[in-house]
């Protein structure tokens, strides 16, 4: 789904089993030729949509969604981490959604740096099975953080310069949320019928918005 967050409208949808980069762009270039001024793109990060856009809106604002961020940090995280490492990283990665300034990213920035450099031997410890003679990263869920996080850092803070950005996708998930309660309803829907029951249901959706 592509959802203009200012005027709470979907622009265009797609019936497909995943993001595929081809559907992607085709979706994009629709929009152009539809003349929808696209400024700025906040999604969850899949390399897919960032190659689709580059193609097509290459002056385009990406941003990444720090809640998908953030829920990437929960998962490997855990909950209850074990480790003062995990623990330290886990009040880091907490913090990340409520960043509003440059100042406030300044921080948080010199926060992960600090991290890093402290537990930077911490995160080259080893494992070992002498069985099959096999080794992997004893804290390989926090290298998995750490990886994400840095691999996200060009695009996490593209709102700060532009309030009209939304830092999240939140507002695009609400309207999931409802999609899949109703949908629910419908379980016994054949798959050839899937597809008109959610054109109608965005259809119906931004009739209501627009009246």
């Amino acid at each position: 789904m592509y959802f203009d967050s200012g005027l709470k409208y979907f622009q265009l949808y797609r019936y497909s089993a995943r993001e595929k980069e081809a559907e992607i762009e085709s979706d994009l270039r629709k929009l152009k030729r539809a003349s929808v001024n696209v400024s700025s793109v906040t999604t969850d990060g899949k390399l897919a949509i960032k190659t689709a856009l580059r193609k097509v809106f290459p002056e385009v604002k990406f941003q990444r969604c720090l809640v998908h961020i953030q829920r990437y940090a929960e998962t490997y995280i855990t909950q209850k981490p074990k480790t003062k490492a995990g623990i330290e990283l886990q009040e880091i990665t907490k913090r990340i959604n409520s960043i509003d300034s440059e100042i406030a990213m300044r921080t948080w920035l010199c926060c992960l740096s600090q991290w890093k450099r402290i537990y930077f031997n911490f995160l080259k410890e080893k494992s070992y099975s002498n069985e099959d003679n096999h080794w992997w990263y004893t804290h390989r869920n926090l290298r998995r953080v750490i990886y994400h996080i840095e691999n996200a850092l060009p695009d996490m803070f593209v709102y700060l310069n532009d309030k009209s950005i939304p830092k999240d996708t939140n507002g695009l998930e609400e309207r999931f949320a409802d999609l899949k309660h109703k949908f629910r309803t419908h379980r016994g829907l054949k798959k050839e019928k899937r597809e008109s029951y959610f054109a109608w249901y965005i259809y119906l959706k931004n009739l209501k918005k627009k009246g």
